[in-house]
């Protein structure tokens, strides 16, 4: 089963619509004990309704809400009469929470601050008109009624958490997806490069033989092969160019996909990466540049897991021959004896490693409370190589 957007996030909200039916149990059930005045019947029954119609054409009515909050105001109107019928200390009350959950689920901090304190007035008006016809001191119910404003709060703090997840959960199946389609593109220029080369480019290069065959067998046909010969050699060349086109992508390809990897780690661990990645860094068919990536998303996640920070920098650069790349943050920092032989928990024996396999090396800069500055540098592919 494919889940589309949001989807998640959109079920949750029907099964508070549920509990919200549930709220009118223990009001019907206390009317067996006392009779009900007409005015209660008709807001348990108006609320049972509209609770009704909403579960059965949610997915039609939640984007209308979600562009017009005004109309959470009917529901808060509601949800008073239901408090003014059974009371503010009756379960009733219930209702009202699972209102503020919806708010937090389904607007942004904007609306959910309006459409909160205007929960919380409503409630609080309510409360002291009751108080009032019971003629009883404003003291009295104060904790109940302060106990009410608190859950309300929560409730739309979980359900602006429960938004806040659904989003990421949504930007992490769109960068998989994203990074998928990318992973068959290039096993298919794999493949149409591999074809290439076993079939067009091997008989070119045959044409060309024959033809430096024929202007020895009959040199009457010298200028003839000739112009066979250098026509093939050129479509050879022609060839190879688009080969190495297939087979390695334009940098601008290579640097979009480490773009797409970090933000995929971000959204994955809760933090934003920015990204300062030259298009040049991109040797596809060089392996420096493939073990310097994932050293890079290694130390990306070791900060997200570690370094508590929201934030983490990272720079790709390319020099004459080598690649360098950055990875900085502003946490907690490391001591020196952890920073300098990778002992504790950040894994940095295994970066210095897998960058000591290609002769390059990882410089860590470091101190408790001033963050952390992870380089990984490492030579190119034809580059002078240095110990």
């Amino acid at each position: 089963m494919t889940w589309a957007p949001g989807q998640v996030l959109m079920q949750a909200g029907k099964v508070v619509l549920f509990m919200r039916l549930l709220c009118s149990l223990p009001v019907v059930l206390a009317w067996s004990d006392q009779a009900p005045t007409a005015f209660q019947i008709t807001i348990v029954s108006t609320t049972t309704g509209v609770s009704l119609v909403l579960i059965l054409a949610w997915s039609r009515v939640v984007p209308f809400i979600m562009r017009h909050p005004a109309t959470v105001i009917v529901d808060v109107g509601l949800s008073t009469g239901l408090i003014a019928a059974a009371g503010v200390d009756s379960p009733y009350v219930a209702y009202l929470f699972c209102g503020a959950l919806l708010v937090g689920m389904l607007f942004a901090p904007g609306a959910r601050t309006i459409l909160s304190t205007l929960i919380i007035s409503a409630f609080l008006a309510e409360s002291i008109v009751q108080a009032d016809l019971a003629q009883a001191p404003i003291g009295i119910g104060a904790v109940s009624v302060s106990a009410t404003i608190i859950t309300v709060l929560v409730c739309v703090h979980m359900g602006a958490t429960l938004r806040t997840l659904q989003w990421r959960v949504d930007s992490a199946l769109e960068v998989a997806a994203r990074n998928a389609r990318d992973a068959a593109l290039g096993e298919e220029r794999s493949r149409l490069a591999r074809e290439l080369h076993d079939s067009l480019t091997k008989t070119l290069v045959g044409i060309g033989l024959q033809a430096a065959a024929l202007r020895l067998r009959h040199p009457e046909s010298t200028e003839t092969a000739s112009r066979i010969s250098a026509a093939a050699n050129d479509a050879v060349d022609q060839s190879r160019a688009i080969l190495t086109d297939l087979r390695e992508g334009s940098g601008a390809c290579v640097a979009e996909s480490l773009r797409s990897s970090l933000a995929e780690v971000g959204t994955l661990y809760g933090i934003h990466v920015r990204s300062d990645i030259s298009d040049q860094s991109a040797f596809v068919s060089d392996p420096a540049v493939y073990v310097v990536r994932k050293i890079t998303e290694e130390a990306v996640i070791n900060a997200a897991k570690h370094a508590r920070v929201d934030t983490v920098d990272v720079t790709v650069r390319t020099l004459p021959g080598w690649i360098v790349a950055t990875v900085a943050d502003e946490g907690t920092g490391m001591r020196h004896r952890e920073s300098s032989d990778g002992v504790g928990h950040y894994g940095l024996t295994g970066m210095k490693e897998r960058a000591a396999a290609i002769n390059g090396r990882v410089g860590i800069e470091s101190k408790p409370g001033a963050g952390t500055t992870i380089t990984i540098t490492a030579p190119l592919e034809g580059a002078e190589q240095h110990g």
